[in-house]
C-alpha cells in the first residue's frame, strides 16, 4: 500500500502527490499542482459515481424487461409482440436509450429452416419422423420418461426446429397414461431437451450466430461448438428425465386421475389394445423429404468444419455460415417441391410455418428490449 499523507487543506493524497505538490515555488504546494490533483481526485469521484450510476440503471432496466416479458407470456399469443413495443417505448423516452438494430440475419436463419421444415411436411416427411418416433417410444413405454426426452432432442436437433415437438406431445401423453406413468414428467422433460437441442443443432440461428462471431474472433470454430453443445445438451437432456422421474404422485394413487377415469373423462386403452406403428405405409417422396433435408445439415456442418470448402467470394471474403445455412435450407426446400404431387404454395399453409408467421414482427417489436445493451454493458 502506498503511504498516505493528509494536506493542510484536508485533502488524502499519496506520497507521490505530497511530493508533487512541494515541487513548486518553494512556497509550500502551488497553486497549479493543487488545482490539478483535486480535479484529478474529483474526476475520479466523479467516474465513480457514473460508473455505479450505470451499474445500478443497468440492473433496473434489466427488471423491466423480465417484467415485460412475463407480461407478454402471462397474457399470450400476438401480445408479447405488443408488450416489446411496450418496452421499446419505455427505453427510448423514458430512458433515452439509442435503438439496435433488429436481428435480420436471425430472421433470415429462421425462415430459412422453417421454410424447409414446412416443405418437408407438406411432403409427408415430418409425420414419418414422428411415426418413427412413436414407433421408438412404444417398443419401451415403461421408459418413456427417459426416452421420450432423448428423441425429442434427437428429432429437434436433426430438423433444427422446435416445432416438431408439437407432433410429438400427444403420443407421449398417450403412452404414458396407457402405461400408469404421469404424463407432466416426459411431457415436462421431452419441452425442455427440445430448448437443449435448438440451442445444440447447427441450423438454429443461435448456434450460426454464436460460430460466426467466435469465428471473427479466431478463437474457436464450428467443431468446438458442436463438441461442447451436443453432449451438453444431450447429456441435459438424459437430467430432465431423471430428474422427472419420481415427479408428483403415480397415477394409481392420484385422486383426481381416478376420478375423471371413473367418470369416464379419461378412458384407457390398456395394453392388450397395443398399437403397432407402421412406418411402411409412408410414400416415398416423404422418405426423400427426410434425406433431402438431412444432407442439407450434413453440409452445413461439413462446410462449418472444413472451413477450405466454402466458397471463396469475389471481394476475397469467405462465405459466411449464416449465408451457408440460408443457401442450403432454401436448396433443401427447392429439392422437396420437385418431389411433392402438391403445388410449391402448399408450404405456406402448413402448420409449423404458422408460429412463424408473427415471428418477425414480435423479434421487431421485442428489439427494444434489448436496446439497452448498446448503450450499457453488463456489470463486472
Amino acid at each position: 500500500m502506498p503511504n498516505t499523507k493528509t494536506n493542510r487543506d484536508g485533502l488524502l493524497v499519496t506520497e507521490n502527490v505530497r511530493i508533487f505538490l512541494m515541487k513548486t515555488d518553494g512556497n509550500g504546494p502551488g497553486a497549479a499542482g493543487k488545482e490539478s490533483v483535486m480535479n484529478l481526485l474529483g474526476m475520479r469521484s466523479l467516474g465513480k459515481i457514473k460508473e455505479k450510476g450505470e451499474k445500478i440503471m443497468f440492473w433496473i432496466e434489466l427488471v423491466i424487461m423480465l417484467l415485460l416479458i412475463f407480461w407478454g407470456v402471462r397474457k399470450g399469443g400476438v401480445f408479447l409482440t405488443l408488450a416489446g413495443a411496450v418496452g421499446a417505448f419505455v427505453f427510448t423516452f423514458i430512458f433515452k436509450s439509442p435503438m439496435s438494430d433488429p436481428p435480420l440475419t436471425v430472421l433470415r436463419i429462421i425462415l430459412a429452416v422453417v421454410i424447409a421444415g414446412g416443405a418437408m411436411q407438406a411432403a409427408g416427411g415430418i409425420e414419418y419422423l414422428v411415426a418413427l418416433a412413436e414407433k421408438i417410444l412404444r417398443k419401451h413405454p415403461r421408459s418413456i420418461t427417459i426416452l421420450a426426452p432423448t428423441t425429442s432432442w434427437l428429432f429437434v436437433f436433426c430438423c433444427g426446429t422446435g416445432h416438431i415437438l408439437w407432433s410429438l406431445l400427444p403420443i407421449i401423453n398417450e403412452i404414458a397414461i396407457e402405461n400408469g406413468v404421469r404424463p407432466e414428467r416426459p411431457i415436462a422433460a421431452s419441452v425442455v431437451s427440445s430448448q437443449n437441442a435448438v440451442c445444440g443443432t447447427p441450423l438454429a440461428a443461435a448456434t450460426a450466430a454464436l460460430v460466426g462471431f467466435l469465428e471473427e474472433s479466431g478463437s474457436v470454430d464450428m467443431i468446438t461448438v458442436l463438441m461442447v453443445v451436443i453432449p451438453a445438451t444431450l447429456l441435459g437432456s438424459l437430467a430432465s428425465g431423471l430428474v422427472m422421474m419420481k415427479r408428483g404422485k403415480e397415477l394409481a394413487d392420484d385422486p383426481e386421475f381416478q376420478r375423471r377415469v371413473a367418470d369416464g373423462t379419461l378412458v384407457l386403452r390398456g395394453h392388450k389394445e397395443e398399437k403397432v406403428v407402421d412406418t411402411s405405409s409412408f410414400s416415398k417422396q416423404s422418405k426423400i423429404s427426410v434425406i433431402a433435408f438431412l444432407v442439407a445439415m450434413v453440409a452445413v456442418v461439413l462446410l462449418g468444419v472444413v472451413k477450405s470448402l466454402r466458397p471463396v467470394l469475389a471481394d476475397g471474403s469467405t462465405m459466411g455460415m449464416t449465408d451457408i445455412i440460408q443457401i442450403f435450407m432454401l436448396c433443401a426446400a427447392a429439392v422437396i417441391c420437385l418431389v411433392i404431387d402438391k403445388k410449391a404454395d402448399a408450404i405456406l399453409e402448413m402448420p409449423v410455418l404458422s408460429p412463424v408467421c408473427l415471428r418477425p414482427s414480435s423479434v421487431l417489436a421485442c428489439a427494444g428490449w434489448s436496446i439497452s445493451s448498446s448503450a450499457r454493458s453488463p456489470p463486472s
